[in-house]
């Protein structure tokens, strides 16, 4: 059985982040989308900040390659906020020709698709005109600045131009997103973006090109819940050490509770929760070590410690309790280290 502790860096890799929206999860996967295209995914090990808006997110089981400055996410969302996502409501008059939609299509032309479609029995068929600003939009939605979205489309083209879409807000941000649909088949089309303005419309149209076709269906919109900005690459520290046990090894569970005691000379006792104060003596520990990790309590570092055996480890979310960890030599030695090290959990 071995025993070693270390900041989580030293055995997972972090992001750190800011512009956060919502706590992220411990065991839950981790995405970054990049025009709509996820470019990487990771198994979430912990994170560590001062609330929701920024800190460090630790991970494992990394795929892909994460970017700076783009969006990280669970997917965890909100309520769907387009209306008439599947175009199958009819507007109330000739100005609109879908409920929740309005129109521009001054020399092309707008239809009701209902043949070719993705879901249901309705599609939106746009056919650029010579102006190519036929386009059809979809009502105002309000949101908060800051918030970060899921926008999600199926579109095909005519199998000469490309089918796209645009996003603009009130800033406007987003901007054209060029799906390069070509064929005739359907194609789903995400992107992840975040907002700076408070109203949020979804433009959608195909190629400027005169007489260009484009159908769109099954468009969607919803807050993610739980999203920040990745600042910088992965990251990594300091390797961990490892730690032999003396003696008097301890691993208690600790109960976090408070109690009462009534006049008629009842007792109540409500329990919070609990923690695991973990203690132990080491001997003949080199300079180095001690003083790595005399710096950790020093600091107040968020440590992992780890307990091997045949193959598999514990793993604790600990820091350094007490006073100085090691802080005395072993006489006559003038190299070597001892002390006691009290770890509790968090």
């Amino acid at each position: 059985m071995t025993y070693s502790l270390g900041t989580l860096a030293s055995v997972y890799q972090y992001l750190k982040f800011d512009s956060g929206t919502g706590f992220f999860t411990a065991g839950n996967t981790l995405y970054q989308s990049v025009g709509g295209e996820v470019v990487a995914t990771a198994t979430i090990v912990s994170v560590i900040g001062r609330g929701e808006a920024s800190g460090r997110v630790y991970l494992t089981d990394i795929v892909g390659t994460f970017q700076d400055n783009e969006v990280i996410y669970e997917a965890s969302y909100g309520s769907e906020l387009l209306s008439n996502t599947g175009f199958e409501t009819a507007g109330a008059g000739g100005a609109d020709v879908f409920a929740n939609w309005g129109e521009s299509a001054s020399d092309g032309a707008i239809d009701d698709e209902g043949s070719l479609v993705h879901g249901g029995s309705h599609a939106c068929k746009i056919t650029q005109g010579a102006s190519g600003n036929t386009e059809i939009y979809s009502a105002a939605i309000t949101v908060t600045s800051g918030d970060f979205f899921l926008l999600s489309l199926w579109t095909r083209g005519d199998g000469t131009y490309s089918g796209r879409y645009d996003i603009y807000i009130d800033d406007p941000e987003g901007g054209n997103i060029d799906t390069g649909v070509t064929g005739t088949d359907y194609t789903q089309v995400n992107r992840v973006f975040q907002i700076s303005g408070t109203t949020l419309l979804v433009y959608l149209k195909p190629a400027d090109t005169e007489g260009a076709i484009a159908y769109f269906d099954d468009g969607s919109i919803k807050k993610i819940t739980n999203a920040a900005l990745a600042n910088g690459t992965l990251q990594e520290t300091e390797s961990a050490v490892e730690l032999i046990p003396d003696y008097s090894y301890k691993s208690p569970e600790i109960k976090i509770e408070s109690k009462s005691r009534t006049r008629a000379g009842k007792l109540y006792s409500t329990k919070y929760g609990s923690y695991k104060h973990i203690s132990f003596n080491v001997d003949y520990v080199s300079s180095a070590t001690a003083a790595l990790v005399n710096s950790w309590w020093e600091t107040d570092t968020e440590l992992l410690f780890f307990i091997t055996s045949g193959g598999t480890t514990e793993t604790h979310s600990v820091m350094l309790q007490g006073e100085t960890p090691i802080g005395g030599f072993n006489a006559p030695s003038i190299e070597y280290y001892r002390g006691k090290i009290n770890l509790e959990t968090y």
